[in-house]
């Protein structure tokens, strides 16, 4: 087999961990004041949606209520009087003016009712009762809590109680050195592993470079986003990336994996130059593509021809011969 030319992009080693996708992150807040009665859920558990919660205590949802009597009983009182306006207009009785006033008094009731049913129905309660259920507003996991029974939250602190992810699409978020930031662009492809699977490999593409330096540690970052269907990668976990990086390729030369020959530590190849002339070539490994495998050393030229059937056999035999 021919050594061949390989055009080799250098992996760049990088540290990091996974982290939620903020894209795809889900804040709750407060909608209303009052104290938490019970919770439901704790930190990891998977919530679908409609899943209640959390209960809370409040004396807001007797005000939702107050002001929907209020703008019910003054509706019908507009409504009665506006029917009676209208039959004493056809006697002649009132003005055209007077009329008027009465029909816009009754649409204004019209209108403040359909607010104060608006404003039950974006906070999802009923109105009749002092509970106020906090509903998951989609499929996920718990993975912000910052809530416990007995405790009491106000609707104008702006504070989140859950936060919800689904976690199946997940980001990497990876330090590139000073020293390296010109290796790295947007779209380098990313393979990585962690402590928890290391033998598993998930991959990935640069898609975002912050484009600001830690003051302290001198690091950029960079964000990966990797599939997580199979929800084995957790946030927070510590994440090896290795990057691809066309930045910097080299040509190097590659020979069959098959051909190369491991002895007394050392990795050798045989080098056929005739029939009765075969050289153990000493040489260092680099990357494997495929059943490829670039050398790093110069010890080989490309068009050189290296034996792939049966290496070591022959390797054994020069080397029998040669002690003799």
């Amino acid at each position: 087999m021919e050594v061949k030319n390989q055009t080799v992009e250098p992996l760049l080693s990088l540290n990091g961990k996974v982290a939620f996708n903020d894209e795809e992150l889900l804040h709750i807040y407060p909608l209303i004041s009052g104290t938490i009665k019970e919770v439901n859920v704790q930190l990891g558990d998977k919530v679908t949606k409609g899943q209640v919660l959390a209960r809370i205590r409040s004396g807001d949802i007797a005000g939702y209520d107050r002001d929907l009597i209020t703008a019910q009983t003054n509706l019908n009182t507009a409504k009665r009087n506006l029917a009676a306006y209208q039959d004493m207009y056809k006697s002649g009785l009132v003005s055209d003016v007077d009329l008027t006033n009465v029909s816009n008094t009754y649409e204004a009731c019209q209108a403040e009712l359909e607010r104060c049913q608006k404003v039950i129905a974006i906070n999802g309660v009923s109105g009749k009762s002092e509970i106020f259920d906090v509903v998951a507003p989609c499929d996920g996991f718990i993975v912000e809590k910052f809530v416990t029974p007995n405790m009491v939250i106000r609707s104008d602190n702006g504070n989140v109680i859950f936060s919800i992810s689904d976690l199946k699409n997940i980001w990497v978020i990876a330090n590139v050195y000073e020293s390296d930031i010109t290796k790295v662009k947007l779209g380098d492809e990313a393979v990585v592993t962690t402590l928890t699977f290391p033998d598993r490999k998930f991959s990935g593409a640069i898609d975002k470079i912050y484009m600001n330096l830690d003051p302290v540690n001198k690091v950029e970052r960079i964000r990966i986003k990797t599939d997580n269907r199979d929800l084995v990668l957790r946030p927070e976990m510590f994440a090896n990336t290795k990057i691809r990086s066309s930045l910097n390729s080299t040509n190097k030369p590659v020979v069959p994996s098959n051909a190369i020959i491991f002895d007394n530590n050392r990795d050798y190849v045989l080098v056929y130059k005739n029939k009765c002339q075969i050289v153990p070539t000493e040489i260092r490994k680099g990357e494997v593509f495929g059943d490829q495998t670039v050398i790093l050393n110069d010890a080989l030229k490309i068009g050189d021809k290296v034996i792939a059937d049966n290496p070591l056999l022959i390797f054994q035999a020069l080397n029998m011969n040669l002690t003799k």
